[in-house]
Formats: structure tokens, C-alpha cells, sequence
């Protein structure tokens, strides 16, 4: 069979991604759960070849890949105002506002910032209202010709 070009590429985009979604998976359930590669190995996924798991285990206890992560943490851990829309792309989220909207007027940098930076009730979150109010202010006067 012969595919095209545009469709091998789909087709390598789609196995790549969900081959990394399978290993995440495999890391949250498999060995982030458990202490040791013993008791992970018990607790292995039977779909999952042995000789693959070994060299997962091996990856994941590396001592590059657990720098990596510390410091990926650290960052994380240092973002006043994370990522907050999921799944939802800024595209779809624009399409839906656009739609709901009264006015023919383009939607905003800033409307687009609000309605991206929701929060859950409930939920605590490192900035407060007043800075996420100062940053909207902030925004709006840079926008204003």
C-alpha cells in the first residue's frame, strides 16, 4: 500500500502521540505509584513487554532525566499564572466567544486573557485577584492607542 505524504505524516504524528500519552500513562500508574522497580514490576500492566518496561525503568530512574524533572518542578512551581484552560485550545475558546458576542468588534487580546485565566471555585491559586487585576489593567493600557 502506498500512502501519501501528508498521510504518513499524520499517521507518525498520530502513533507518536499516542505512544507518548501511553508512557505518561505508564509513569503516573506504574512507577510513580509505587517506591521501587521491584514493586513496580509486580504491578506491571500485562499488555506491556517486559523488555520495554526495563528500559522504561531504566529511562525513568536515570539520574538526567530525574534532573530534569526536579527542575521542570522547581519552574513549575514558580509560574504566578499557569496554564488554566485544559484540553481547550486558545482557538477554540476564541471561536466561542466570538460567536456569543453582541458586537461585531474583533475580541481582545485582553478579553481572550480573561476568559483563558478562569479559575475553579474553590481552587487556590499562588496570584491573588489584585495582581491578575493589576496584570488586566496592565494589559489594557497597552493596548489603548
Amino acid at each position: 500500500m502506498i500512502f501519501m505524504k501528508l498521510e504518513k505524516k499524520w499517521i507518525l504524528e498520530t502513533v507518536q502521540a499516542a505512544w507518548k500519552k501511553h508512557k505518561s500513562r505508564l509513569n503516573k500508574y506504574n512507577f510513580d505509584a509505587y517506591g521501587n522497580d521491584d514493586t513496580r514490576r509486580l504491578h506491571m500492566l500485562e499488555d506491556v513487554p517486559a523488555s520495554r518496561f526495563k528500559k522504561l525503568l531504566k529511562y525513568w530512574n536515570s539520574e538526567k532525566l530525574q534532573r530534569i524533572s526536579k527542575t521542570n518542578i522547581e519552574n513549575r512551581k514558580k509560574l504566578k499564572n499557569p496554564h488554566s484552560t485544559g484540553k481547550r485550545s486558545f482557538a477554540l475558546i476564541q471561536s466561542k466567544l466570538e460567536k456569543g458576542k453582541e458586537s461585531s468588534d474583533p475580541l481582545s487580546s485582553k478579553e481572550l486573557y480573561v476568559a483563558t485565566g478562569k479559575r475553579k471555585l474553590g481552587r487556590s491559586y499562588k496570584c491573588s485577584l489584585k495582581w491578575r487585576k493589576l496584570m488586566h489593567n496592565k494589559m489594557k493600557m497597552a493596548m489603548s492607542p
